[in-house]
């Protein structure tokens, strides 16, 4: 019997590994490097390597000395990659060594979590949907984007779950999150979701002594996140004001246009019409701002040497008015404004196209089999929101327990209002990609509560 036990995990193990290198080759022959917007810095500083802004990841750059610390957990990788390089003599970094990691950290996730189901049907069920997960986001890991970390754990963090069955076994799944959380500072949001599931095991999993260090654990990493980030960046208050609050006041959600790209040439083709429906809150007297992004209507003002100190300090006044208090104080003064920005913000989330064409990068294919693979990722993409819809409203009419319910709607509602409140709608899709990574946590959850009941 143990024979058998043992020879059909030997045959199960054979099998995923085949099918996972498939999984990664399919992938490779869909997908070529992530274009840089500006957001590598983050990563590649500690990396002691420069990709330069508007063009795709190389295979092969030069070191410099990094230039900071790493600040979040793909910074964290990239930097040890960094001195195991150096170690072995190398003079430059070769990116791939990422890619391959990335991947590795995926599949053995999943390989784990694919073993660890006793039924053949949730094993089906899980192998089906992650690997949906990673052929229709697994473009990121042949990128520098902080976010690809979400991706490459969450297998760890589904495994987590079912390793907490295992009483003093929650490491998995505090390491996992923690990580996860450390990704991006806009990942503190999914830490109520990760606490909901620790309080929602029973106690014969988990003690409350237990309960309470892994929820202090997943909250210490939202405090290093915050410190770490510099979270009160101008950007981000100015974006917040103009383009978030200016757009909806503009009613974006009517115009013809899915991505951030359309929306701003919509707005800069229209602007006059449209900042006349927000002149009303315009903060300067001297230029129209509302509707306007940081980049690059902001950093191209404070990048002209002429501006006197008195110039400076006003623009940032203009720049503070994005301030959290600033916001709170307006909607206590204009109440009407909370459902125009409400019913803007979910039809955006709701109607955008997440494809992201203008980062993603897609290899000339020739084969008609895979145009039509990457056609169809390409249509799942461009309605993502309809799907995160969909699921939250499925997940509420089945209502599995009040838990489920609440984390449900903080979710799918705060998550568009998480995106909104940290940056406007610029970016907004690829903003919101890392929750949309994550659906398959919520879409699992209720094998979450038949493995911690």
């Amino acid at each position: 019997m143990k024979l058998n036990v043992a020879r059909i995990i030997q045959v199960r193990s054979i099998a995923l590994s085949v099918y996972f290198f498939a999984l990664y080759f399919l992938l490779s022959a869909m997908y070529s490097p992530m274009v840089n917007n500006n957001d590598y810095f983050r990563v590649a500083h500690s990396m002691g390597i420069v990709v330069p802004t508007g063009i795709r990841s190389g295979d092969y750059y030069l070191f410099t000395t990094p230039a900071v610390l790493p600040r979040t957990s793909f910074a964290l990788l990239g930097y040890g990659f960094y001195w195991l390089q150096i170690i072995f003599g190398s003079h430059g970094f070769h990116t791939a060594l990422l890619e391959y990691a990335l991947s590795a950290i995926f599949f053995s996730g999943l390989f784990l979590l694919v073993l660890n189901q006793k039924k053949i049907g949730t094993s089906v069920l899980i192998i089906l949907v992650l690997s949906l997960e990673y052929l229709v986001f697994g473009f990121y890991f042949k990128s520098l984007y902080e976010e690809v970390m979400v991706l490459a754990l969450l297998p760890w963090l589904l495994y987590g779950i079912e390793k907490i069955r295992d009483k003093k076994c929650y490491g998995v799944f505090v390491t996992a999150g923690f990580f996860i959380i450390l990704a991006k500072v806009q990942m503190a949001f999914i830490c109520p979701v990760l606490i909901a599931i620790i309080y929602d095991s029973d106690k014969k999993f988990l003690s409350d002594k237990n309960k309470r260090i892994m929820a202090e654990l997943l909250l210490l990493a939202v405090m290093i996140d915050y410190h770490s980030s510099g979270a009160a960046l101008d950007v981000n208050r100015y974006d917040r004001y103009y383009n978030g609050i200016g757009w909806s006041l503009q009613n974006v959600a009517a115009w013809p246009a899915q991505t951030i790209g359309e929306r701003a040439r919509y707005f800069y083709g229209h602007q006059r019409t449209l900042q006349a429906l927000s002149q009303g809150y315009e903060t300067t007297t001297t230029a129209r701002r509302m509707g306007t992004s940081y980049y690059p209507t902001e950093v191209h003002l404070l990048a002209n040497n002429k501006l006197t100190q008195q110039q400076r300090d006003a623009e940032q006044k203009i720049i503070d008015m994005g301030g959290f208090k600033n916001i709170g104080g307006l909607f206590s003064a204009h109440f009407n404004l909370i459902p125009q920005v409400l019913g803007n913000v979910y039809l955006v989330t709701l109607r955008s196209n997440y494809s992201l064409e203008y980062v993603r990068g897609i290899r000339r294919i020739d084969s008609p089999c895979l145009q039509y693979i990457v056609h169809f990722f390409n249509w799942l993409l461009a309605r993502c929101g309809y799907l995160y819809a969909t699921t939250g409203a499925l997940l509420l009419i089945i209502r599995q327990c009040k838990v489920s319910t609440l984390m449900a709607l903080y979710f799918f509602l705060g998550a568009p209002l998480f995106v909104f409140f940290g940056d406007g709608y610029f970016e907004f899709e690829k903003h919101l990609q890392p929750y949309l990574m994550l659906l398959p946590l919520i879409l699992l959850w209720p094998i979450h509560l038949q493995v911690l009941r």
